[in-house]
């Protein structure tokens, strides 16, 4: 530090800033005498002030040496901090406190000297009496501990004497605590004898958690037993921001250190930290606390009112803006950001156009009031949300039926001011579904937000997520966001759209595959040459056709939908089978009956010409009818006449070959029913469905376009099937 010093003095009047906290006083002064006397200028930070007087170097009276500067912290203004501190953590306790001091002994000079041990207390006494005198803390005899021997290195744990001394420390704790019962809280001027005090708490009191015990410096030994939960509190005296604490102070002081030739002047000790005496020049100090979220709610509520809502944007564009917030633009608005996510789909209405659903909706904006310091407290804050400024909004599609609100948690909120808000709903939403094409049908259900308020805009930026599709639909989501005119009020709207589209793969292999294979065995009756098994199974297939139909189970509406033409398209078809069986089969009855009464007729004609010439013998003329020839053979039986003709009959029972029936039935309905029914099943029945429907048919979407209403670009949402192909 001398060489140091030296260099400085002869480059002139260039500040030197160092830290002499661990040299001794005497030998600390002498180099900075020796310095100043050489035209160098020092600034140090020591909690000890300097006299460098003894060596020579006289002041004028009531000014300080230019080029010898001081900055320390205010073991004062730290004890206010844990006063009021500790009447926070009090407030919600019944009992009355009783207080004591650690203050280290007079005589000698080591860890806590006895003046900022001193300055410590009465700071806690002054701030309690100040804030929460109603609850009549008492403070008790100070305890008194002997100051460390010189020379020892309190990082030496394995040194005897720092043992003893540790020793000595505790067992006046230990013996504080015997004597006064009713002691709660320990005060401390270094979280080392913080720590020594919590050791005593343990040893002697067995409700040790019922004392609170508070230290200073925060070092990282104060860290952890703020973390266990052993101390309520401790100040950082090496605080450091922007504007603020030992490096702030520094930077405005250097720059006049050593300019200033007549003295430093007190205005300027003034305005670094108001209220101090000008004979010094402090740096500000941060109070660390176990319950770091309890304080900063304090802190922060102070004076918020949750009525009003935050400023907007802060981008340089809208800080020009002039005119009312409710017409400025979206981006000067404040922002809202939401995430619908977690959806269960729990009941699907489709010819009702309902969907209920379960669903999270996130909520996140910047409200600057709650915004604090990182550095002093690095987490979030859970707070009531009834306590902080919520954005209105509504569901503009949301069904006035049964709708019940399942959670609304506590908002959490970070250093940077961003509130984050979650709510669990359940609520019925009504949807666009179009079942003409059921079941190739699609429906589309749009989940609206709509802000309230026309200072904030809402996006969905957070993103949009299904947690249980139905497995009966393929589902895609994607959100849009435009504006709403309402009486010449915008407000923002998000859409969360979803669009559900019907798994077929059931109804094909349930319907349209069973339908098509009765028809093609109905169809085989035009290959049969028997008329009565021909018309048998036709009405077979008929039957089944229409106990297919009924075990289908179909949409409850007005509308005339695809599967209902599929299936009247089959019953006709059939019908048509049937009916030219019944034909076919007619015309076999008349020609039966022709050829049977014919030969009846001749054979008893035949009959009586026998008798009279007295033979008895029957030969059946031959007969042609039509095509079939059919004739008798006397087979010297005794049979009636009319049985003659039992062959001819069976003969006939069989079809013409290829008669108009089966020529109409293979060259004209069959090929007829498949072309009909590639039109209907064409592009999954949407090519029937736009000559069914007056409206255009919905669809879900392949592609989402470039740009939405308004020039907000649509998102895909995160789901199973998404994007669809």
């Amino acid at each position: 530090m001398k060489r140091a010093c030296a260099m400085r003095a002869r480059a002139g009047h260039v500040p030197t800033v160092g830290s002499f906290g661990d040299m001794a006083p005497e030998a600390r002064d002498l180099v900075f005498t020796s310095a100043i006397n050489k035209g160098a200028a020092l600034v140090y930070t020591s909690n000890v002030d300097s006299n460098v007087s003894r060596h020579g170097l006289t002041l004028p009276q009531g000014l300080r040496e230019p080029r010898l500067v001081n900055v320390k912290h205010s073991d004062y203004k730290g004890g206010r901090l844990l006063g009021k501190e500790l009447c926070r953590l009090t407030e919600a306790i019944p009992r009355r406190q009783q207080v004591t001091c650690l203050i280290q002994q007079k005589s000698g000079r080591g860890l806590g000297d006895s003046y900022a041990s001193e300055r410590i207390c009465d700071g806690v006494t002054s701030k309690v009496k100040e804030f929460c005198g109603h609850k009549d803390h008492q403070f008790t005899a100070n305890i008194v501990y002997p100051s460390m021997p010189a020379g020892l290195d309190i990082q030496d744990t394995e040194s005897p004497e720092l043992q003893e001394w540790r020793t000595s420390v505790k067992d006046r704790v230990g013996s504080a605590l015997i004597a006064d019962t009713y002691i709660s809280v320990i005060v401390t001027p270094e979280d080392f004898l913080a720590e020594l005090a919590w050791e005593a708490v343990a040893r002697y009191r067995p409700a040790y958690d019922q004392v609170l015990i508070s230290g200073f410096g925060h070092t990282s030994l104060g860290k952890e037993h703020l973390l266990a939960g052993h101390m309520f509190g401790t100040i950082d005296t090496q605080y450091h921001k922007k504007g603020r604490g030992l490096q702030f102070t520094l930077s405005r002081i250097i720059p006049v250190v050593g300019r200033e030739l007549n003295g430093l002047p007190s205005e300027i000790s003034k305005e670094l930290l108001p209220g101090e005496d000008s004979g010094r020049i402090y740096s500000d100090t941060e109070l660390y606390v176990a319950d770091m979220q309890g304080k900063m709610v304090q802190r922060l509520f102070r004076t918020y009112d949750s009525l009003v809502p935050p400023s907007g944007s802060d981008i340089d564009g809208c800080k020009e803006w002039t005119g009312s917030e409710r017409d400025a633009p979206d981006e000067c608005k404040l922002r809202v950001r939401a995430k619908l996510y977690d959806i269960h789909i729990a009941d699907t209405v489709i010819v009702e156009g309902k969907l209920e659903v379960s669903y999270w909706l996130k909520l996140n904006w910047l409200d600057r009031r709650l915004a604090w310091d990182p550095e002093v407290y690095d987490g979030l804050i859970t707070i009531d949300y009834t306590k902080v400024w919520r954005p209105p909004y509504y569901w503009q599609n949301k069904y006035h039926g049964r709708n019940l609100k399942l959670y609304e948690s506590p908002v959490s909120i970070n250093s940077s001011g961003h509130v984050t808000l979650v709510v669990n709903d359940q609520a019925t939403f009504l949807c666009d579904d179009d079942v003409v094409l059921f079941p190739y049908d699609s429906s589309e259900c749009s989940f609206t937000l709509v802000g309230e308020q026309t200072v904030t805009h809402f996006d969905g930026s957070l993103g949009f997520e299904i947690a249980d599709p139905d497995r009966d639909f393929h589902t895609y989501g994607w959100i849009e966001e435009d504006d709403m005119e309402d009486d010449s009020v915008k407000r923002s709207r998000v859409h969360f759209r979803l669009c559900y589209r019907r798994v077929t793969m059931g109804y094909n292999i349930r319907l349209v595959v069973p339908a098509v294979l009765l028809n093609a065995i109905g169809f085989m009756s035009f290959w049969i040459d028997s008329a009565g098994e021909s018309i048998a199974l036709g009405i077979t297939s008929l039957l089944c056709m229409l106990a297919l139909r009924q075990s289908v189970q179909l949409p409850d509406t007005s509308q005339f939908t695809w599967v209902e033409l599929f299936l009247l398209f089959n019953v006709i078809f059939q019908s048509f089978v049937l009916l030219l069986g019944f034909m076919d089969y007619s015309a076999a009855i008349r020609n039966r009956v022709k050829v049977v009464t014919d030969p009846i007729n001749s054979g008893l004609e035949r009959l009586s010409r026998t008798v009279k010439r007295g033979r008895l013998a029957l030969k059946a003329p031959k007969q042609e009818v039509g095509d079939a020839r059919v004739e008798s053979v006397d087979d010297g039986d005794d049979k009636p006449p009319g049985l003659m003709a039992t062959g001819a009959l069976a003969e006939d029972e069989k079809k013409e070959e290829k008669s108009a029936a089966d020529v109409l039935g293979r060259y004209l309905i069959v090929p007829s029913y498949f072309l009909l029914l590639a039109l209907i099943c064409a592009d999954e029945g949407r090519l029937v469905g736009r000559l069914m429907s007056s409206q255009s048919l919905l669809t879900c979407p392949t592609s989402l376009p470039e740009e939405g209403k308004d020039g907000a670009t649509p998102r895909w949402g995160s789901f199973t099937d998404y994007p669809p192909p």
